[in-house]
């Protein structure tokens, strides 16, 4: 009873003393909250062979200065500097597997970097601490894509003979996605998809993806998971001779399980009209995952005419972000676990005009 009693003691101590240190660590911060900041940009773009670095800069800096004046935590910014960096992959987006067709892909990320003093010496947050989020241009797939199909490619240690075979229906199988559904249209060309991601288009240009049936992501499936089993029935066969020339006995359970086998059969329960209708994804649903019950994400392909040509490549036609408004309670836990720092990007989400932000987009 004496050591229970000691036990909890100690423990109470342990407690009280985390406590403290927890306070005491959070007193030795103090924030500046009314200190005037600035919009700062930061240039990262390369200079890539043939793209106009000059002009993209150009479209980018309004898209910087619509948000400067537009959101209110920017106009102007209080207790931090807003930094806003112009970077990404300048070479054209048909070399990009997702959403490729015509504009730049490249990116804008936003960084609060916020004052602050820590025993009395003055910083300004960087890297990490700064709390920061992306927003990504001329990638209208991106912050939405669910499931991407196939395993892989060709890679070395393959069966020799494979490499251009596989390949083909690797290519053909990638064409296909899943997105997340769509919860809300905002406006005019602002989507909002569930998981809180936005889409801002021009509202009269084509859809950015188009409809896939059963049939066809199937087809793509069959295509794919034919060549592996082809490959892996050499692979299999070699196994077995190795293992007869080393004496060794083949267990019974020694079989090829094959994906191939699996996703056949779960197409021929299909009927003629189930193989026309809209297909979707679901984890649930068998090897394939395949339905058309409306089950999970959609499988669609990426539309290219959704691109206007008439444009420059360099021109803003989509932009992509995570927008995530925060409670008063969020906000209130991130402070409570930040020591005290105040949650920037929940208040630039919940000052954000979400619903002018098709204004952005370049339409001539």
């Amino acid at each position: 009873m004496n050591i229970n009693k000691t036990l909890i003691r100690h423990v109470f101590i342990i407690i009280i003393v985390l406590y403290n240190t927890g306070n005491v660590r959070a007193q030795s911060y103090k924030y500046f909250p009314d200190k005037p900041g600035k919009l700062v940009i930061e240039n990262n773009l390369s200079n890539c062979p043939g793209v106009d670095i000059s002009s993209l800069k150009k479209n980018l800096t309004l898209i910087v200065e619509w948000f400067h004046q537009n959101d209110a935590l920017l106009n102007p910014p209080k207790g931090f500097n807003a930094n806003i960096s112009l970077s990404g992959n300048q070479y054209p987006s048909d070399a990009h597997p997702i959403g490729n067709g015509y504009g730049i892909m490249c990116s804008l990320n936003l960084s609060f970097r916020y004052f602050y003093a820590e025993k009395d010496v003055f910083h300004t947050a960087t890297g990490w601490s700064a709390h920061d989020f992306d927003i990504n241009i001329n990638q209208p797939l991106y912050n939405i894509l669910g499931t991407r199909f196939g395993d892989r490619d060709f890679e070395s240690g393959d069966e020799p003979g494979f490499e251009k075979s596989l390949h083909l229906v690797y290519e053909q199988l990638q064409q296909y996605y899943s997105i997340f559904p769509l919860e809300k249209v905002i406006s005019p060309g602002v989507k909002l998809f569930k998981g809180s991601h936005l889409v801002i288009s021009d509202p009269n240009q084509p859809e950015i993806w188009l409809p896939v049936t059963v049939k066809e992501i199937m087809d793509a499936l069959i295509g794919y998971y034919k060549v592996r089993k082809e490959m892996d029935e050499i692979t299999f066969s070699k196994l077995k001779k190795e293992m007869t020339a080393k004496g060794m006995g083949q267990s019974a359970d020694l079989q090829q399980s094959s994906v191939y086998d699996f996703i056949l059969k779960e197409y021929s329960v299909f009927t003629t009209d189930e193989l026309n209708k809209q297909a979707w994804v679901s984890s649930g649903e068998g090897i394939s995952g395949i339905n058309c019950k409306g089950l999970g994400n959609k499988v669609i392909r990426f539309n290219p005419e959704c691109w206007n040509l008439k444009l420059p490549v360099t021109a803003v036609q989509f932009i992509s972000m995570d927008y995530k408004p925060g409670s008063k309670v969020e906000m209130d836990e991130f402070s409570q676990d930040n020591h005290q720092l105040t949650d920037y990007e929940s208040l630039f989400m919940n000052a954000l005009p979400v619903e002018r932000m098709g204004e952005m987009i370049q339409k001539k």
